[in-house]
């Protein structure tokens, strides 16, 4: 990144649009003066992962991903397409994993099983606001687990129960990120929480020990 830029393309206008279609927003206390929506990357997000990303791992995006209003106003002239600012901003190899295969996006339900030969290829992962949308929540975040090497980085970010009426089928505890973890052995590193009017979501980030997938706490996963 040269001063401040994402140098190499230019900024597309902004739509607010998810990968989803979906254009509600939320934010924490600075992400609302900005305006922003916490499905995406948005800066507090952004800040989160920086220090991961700038050891130029192999990320993976689970969902198309877009910058964030916040982020097209921090980083004048940055690509929108989260991975064609990432590759811009870090030089690290970007994968997009999507049903519908946009902007380079690799073609795949991410509710069916990921093939043998993508398991242990990346160093890093970002899901935000792609699971809730995914119809098999077991498989999602089993093909999340398989995708990573050991001492990998996963980031995500969902939407709380009580909040976003109509965005998707599914809705997630305060408990939900915390018992996954438990469940399958990863360690902790980081987490925020969002909030924007009635509209919630927490974001953790967690360290991949390589231990089996132990699945997810059904019961704490809603039908919105």
């Amino acid at each position: 990144m040269k001063g401040g830029v994402a140098y190499g393309y230019q900024a597309e206008a902004e739509t607010d649009q998810s990968s989803q279609g979906q254009s509600s927003e939320t934010g924490c206390a600075a992400a609302q003066r900005a305006g922003e929506a916490v499905m995406g990357i948005n800066t507090e997000i952004y800040d989160l992962m920086k220090p991961y990303l700038d050891t130029r791992p192999t990320l993976v995006l689970m969902g198309e991903q877009f910058m964030r209003r916040g982020m097209l106003k921090r980083f004048r002239g940055a690509h929108k397409i989260a991975t064609r600012f990432i590759r811009a901003a870090h030089g690290c190899s970007v994968t997009s994993i999507d049903l519908n295969s946009n902007h380079g996006a690799v073609r795949y339900d991410l509710g069916k099983p990921m093939p043998d030969s993508w398991e242990g290829v990346f160093t890093m992962l970002y899901n935000g606001g792609t699971a809730e949308h995914v119809g098999s929540q077991w498989e999602f975040f089993r093909n999340c687990h398989v995708l990573m090497k050991n001492g990998s980085i996963m980031v995500h970010v969902v939407p709380l129960t009580g909040s976003w009426a109509g965005h998707s089928p599914w809705l997630y505890t305060r408990a939900f990120l915390p018992q996954l973890a438990q469940r399958n052995g990863y360690q902790v590193v980081d987490e925020l929480f969002f909030s924007r009017g009635i509209n919630e979501a927490m974001c953790m980030v967690f360290r991949h020990d390589g231990l089996l997938y132990n699945g997810i706490p059904y019961d704490q996963v809603k039908h919105a």
